[in-house]
């Protein structure tokens, strides 16, 4: 039977596989949502992601595979055997698998394994840099609860605020107002409260707020402006930090950088002011397969030619 190792980007709204041939060769792709259990439950966790990996392993014509390794937006860095046998459940073969912080992949991905540094933009946000002896240095990423600035969570939650200050009349008027009323779907502005706090409203339906926000910012509403400013200034901070001890290049990942070209500007600026030297870099690999090339390498069959053939058969299929 053909080897076939899945990796897994786990975001915290959308979630990418890639299954791939020991060889190298990439063989297809799926999709599925969110895998941050933190997010939703470890049970919905396991039966997306279950779904997802049997619909790849049809797409690409095959009955089961070698190692599942999987990049979750719950964790920082590695997962420990506990945490690992509980994500694993009954669902997943713990032998097979292996699971680190999706942002962990994403640099692993970016850098293949060299140093750099990671900063993610997405539901939630993060950045963590790897040092040239193999070190990780983290920041941010504290999650939805603790406000999470530079995410398009964290940006949807200090827009709604803008929206609350300016309908009590002690914060500057703002086309954020009409723009909640129409993405929440409510008529009123005290009507957000119920839509915010209905049952099973899950942190993504906040954060898609973020993409209304920008569009305002685009046409110079100064408080959506204001609010960009400010949150991706903290994520500047926060790369500044770590690229201060790990070097390397800088790797930008997550929808919000991906879909957002304003938003990419405004963070390069943003961290060029504060760290001159920074060097923005083109990630090697996605981090789905990223998760492939660490699993490889942690289970010691990873070469240069298997890391070629990865490269160039993605792109083949960009």
């Amino acid at each position: 039977m053909e080897s076939i190792w899945i990796g897994v980007d786990g975001g915290g709204t959308h979630s990418t596989l890639a299954a791939v041939r020991e060889d190298g060769t990439v063989l297809g792709f799926n999709k599925c949502p969110g895998l941050n259990f933190y997010l939703t439950d470890i049970a919905t966790t396991r039966e997306r992601l279950c779904n997802a990996v049997e619909d790849l392993l049809k797409k690409v014509g095959a009955n089961d595979y070698r190692i599942l390794s999987v990049g979750s937006a719950a964790l920082d860095g590695r997962a420990d055997t506990s945490q690992k046998l509980n994500f694993a459940g009954t669902m997943f073969p713990p032998q097979k698998l292996e699971l680190c912080g999706d942002v962990f992949m994403a640099q692993y991905g970016a850098s293949l394994g060299h140093a750099g540094v990671a900063v993610v933009s997405g539901t939630g946000a993060m950045v963590l840099g790897i040092d040239e002896n193999g070190y990780e240095h983290f920041a941010g990423g504290w999650g939805y609860l603790l406000g999470d600035p530079g995410s398009a969570y964290g940006i949807s939650v200090e827009a709604i605020r803008a929206v609350f200050a300016a309908e009590e009349g002690i914060g500057a008027d703002t086309g954020l107002k009409t723009a909640a009323l129409d993405y929440f779907n409510v008529k009123s502005i005290r009507s957000l409260i119920g839509r915010i706090y209905i049952e099973k409203s899950e942190p993504s339906v906040i954060a898609g707020f973020a993409q209304k926000v920008i569009a305002l910012a685009i046409s110079n509403d100064r408080e959506a402006l204001r609010i960009l400013h400010e949150q991706y200034r903290i994520l500047a901070c926060q790369t500044a930090a770590v690229l201060e001890k790990s070097g390397g290049q800088v790797f930008l990942w997550g929808g919000m950088f991906k879909y957002n070209a304003f938003i990419c500007d405004l963070f390069q600026n943003m961290l060029l002011d504060k760290y001159p030297s920074a060097r923005l870099g083109e990630a090697a690999l996605p981090p789905e397969l990223g998760a492939v090339v660490w699993a490889m390498k942690k289970n010691g069959v990873l070469t240069g030619s298997i890391l070629e053939t990865m490269r160039s058969t993605w792109r083949e299929k960009q």
